[in-house]
């Protein structure tokens, strides 16, 4: 398995490595809070920009037009 520099230093700043499974896939421990950091942590600031506007857009109420 092949991770992105970014990606693998934010699994290991929130996550605890186990092991691996049988096809040498890395595999990580971690409560929900660990695991949504590490998603975080994960992005780049254009996916972090995208992420944030995509939140937005989901609140925004379509029938009112307001959020």
């Amino acid at each position: 398995m092949i991770y992105k520099a970014r990606e693998l230093y934010a699994k290991l700043s929130n996550l605890a490595l186990c092991g691996t499974d049988g096809c040498g896939v890395l595999e990580w421990i971690g409560d929900d809070e660990a695991w949504h950091q590490a998603e975080i942590d994960s992005l780049s600031i254009s996916q972090l920009i995208a992420a944030e506007n995509l939140a937005e857009s989901d609140e925004y109420d379509l029938n009112t037009c307001n959020k």
